[in-house]
């Protein structure tokens, strides 16, 4: 045990290590070449005379025309490609501030800036008849934004030296993310530590890997600018929510069935419609989310933020819900694939509701023999017996407790009394794991010298993993089947039990998220 503590510290100290250098270095690379900033122009000349090239800088918004303290151009280079004639400029940055930028060639500047054409556009012709009585050939605008560190920002153009750097170092980072944490994640499932920490682990590599889909995408689009890169990253909840929504329109429509199925077996309670609310909440959810997310505004100036931040909320609520959703059952499903080594000096079988007659439902009945098969194929590989130990109360319609009735199943089915240890006290799985861990304390003395298993139905092997976590105690869970119609909606009812058991965890999370995000998307959107 202390061996894997430190090789998972030693894990996470390096990809921290790693994040932070590779952070280090880029911002390094990045304020050295970013302090020059090419911008290249194209023309519609066939031939460049630079002697026939006028430019301007001024300082943004204000008529001083003094910029050295800000920016200088450092070259002009006609370049000739097959396309046609570019020119470069190479500008150098001196001082912090915001300048305009602008450049005509076989013209002048005031005549067209300050005459009767006046054009605000980036890059824009004019028709044959425009172009009389004013000569010129070619007009551009930008403006270039020179922070503390000296590095030049088109904004304009979105653009700065060595933004290429972005998209590889954001990528890179994700990547050692998920590599670490499946790393972990593998660790875990073979050792058969199945608890919440596993969960979180799962949910975030499912909300990376998402991240990581998004900006391969972007590559597709051409959307690997600064900006476009931030706002991906940024708007990775709703992305996360487009990628998965068949996925989740699927589940909703499955559980929805499973629902009216296990109505038809077994009649109609709250308790059997769970899965059928979650599938129209989830459906609400992801409709509302589109909905904010595409609806026109404009013209409505005060909806503009709060639109962003009603998406925001929708949106990353939503997707963190999925990310815990999806992540539960890839934990679920794979706690019921354990195999649980044959070592056990005590079985728990987990309690349920009886019959009226004081015998075990098939519930009941599959975890009872569950627990029987695994003890007798122990027995069979390693010569060693394990102790059963029946676990739960009786309830106010039951004629005994159901640990007695599962006591007597066992002894049906030729398991000697001395080899059972009855826990007849509790009323809830938590009271069964608590109370059995008494029992097996007064009966072996020193809990950490002993190995256990519990024994339950697939749907609630989960959920045992991480209540026996919450009481100190080293456990492995053997997985009884259950009806299909059933399986669903009892999973439905762990999944909200589980985020009940942390819910302000989980509340603080997403607050956290949307705190995080909104105001830059808000900044983002104000641009």
């Amino acid at each position: 045990m202390t061996k894997q503590k430190k090789m998972i510290k030693k894990r996470y100290i390096f990809l921290a290590v790693s994040v932070v250098l590779i952070l280090l270095f880029s911002g390094i690379y990045i304020i050295i070449v970013g302090q020059t900033y090419k911008l290249t122009l194209e023309t519609n000349l066939d031939t460049l005379d630079l002697n026939k090239l006028n430019t301007k800088i001024t300082v943004f918004q204000t008529d001083d025309t003094n910029t050295e303290h800000i920016l200088k151009i450092k070259s002009v280079t006609p370049e000739r490609h097959e396309e046609g004639m570019y020119i470069v400029f190479e500008f150098q940055s001196v001082g912090e501030g915001t300048v305009s930028f602008q450049a005509v060639y076989d013209g002048n500047l005031e005549d067209i800036f300050l005459g009767t054409k006046t054009l605000y556009s980036q890059k824009k012709y004019m028709s044959a008849e425009e172009q009389k009585g004013v000569q010129w050939s070619y007009l551009n605008m930008t403006n270039l934004h020179v922070n503390a560190l000296g590095i030049i920002y088109d904004t304009v153009f979105d653009k700065f030296s060595g933004e290429f750097i972005l998209f590889p170092v954001n990528l890179l980072i994700l990547m050692l993310f998920v590599v670490v944490m499946g790393i972990t994640f593998r660790e875990r499932r073979k050792a058969g530590r199945f608890s919440y920490t596993m969960v979180i682990l799962v949910g975030f590599i499912l909300y990376m890997i998402g991240n990581i889909i998004t900006l391969l995408l972007s590559i597709l689009g051409n959307l690997t600018s600064f900006k476009n890169i931030l706002t991906l990253t940024l708007g990775n909840g709703f992305y996360f929510i487009l990628m998965t929504s068949p996925l989740l329109l699927i589940l909703a429509i499955a559980v929805s069935i499973s629902n009216i199925s296990l109505i038809r077996h077994e009649g109609f309670r709250v308790v059997n419609l769970l899965g059928l609310i979650l599938g129209i909440t989830m459906l609400t959810h992801l409709i509302l989310s589109f909905a904010f997310y595409n609806l026109d505004f404009s013209g409505i100036t005060v909806m503009t933020p709060v639109r962003t931040i009603i998406s925001c909320v929708l949106e990353y609520t939503l997707c963190y819900m999925e990310c815990m959703l999806f992540s539960i059952i890839i934990c679920a499903v794979l706690s019921t694939k354990y195999k649980v080594p044959y070592n056990k000096d005590y079985i728990i079988i987990l309690g349920c509701a009886i019959r009226k007659d004081g015998t075990p439902t098939p519930i009941l009945r599959g975890r009872i023999d569950r627990a029987i098969a695994f003890e007798r194929e122990q027995y069979e590989a390693t010569g060693k017996h394990a102790v059963f130990i029946p676990s739960g109360g009786q309830g106010n319609n039951e004629i005994m407790s159901e640990a007695q009735s599962m006591k007597n199943y066992l002894m049906e089915q030729g398991i000697p009394e001395r080899q059972i240890l009855t826990e007849d006290k509790s009323v809830n799985t938590f009271q069964n794991m608590a109370f059995s861990k008494k029992v097996i304390e007064q009966h072996a003395g020193d809990l950490k010298k002993v190995n256990i298993a519990f024994s339950t139905t697939n749907y609630h092997v989960f959920r045992g993993y991480v209540l026996a976590k919450k009481l100190g105690m080293k456990v492995h869970g053997l997985s009884a089947k259950t009806r299909l119609y059933f399986y669903p909606n009892a999973f439905i009812r762990e999944f909200i039990g589980l985020l009940y058991d942390r819910k302000l965890r989980h509340i603080l999370f997403v607050i956290l998220l949307i705190l995080t995000y909104t105001p830059i998307i808000l900044l983002l959107g104000n641009e």
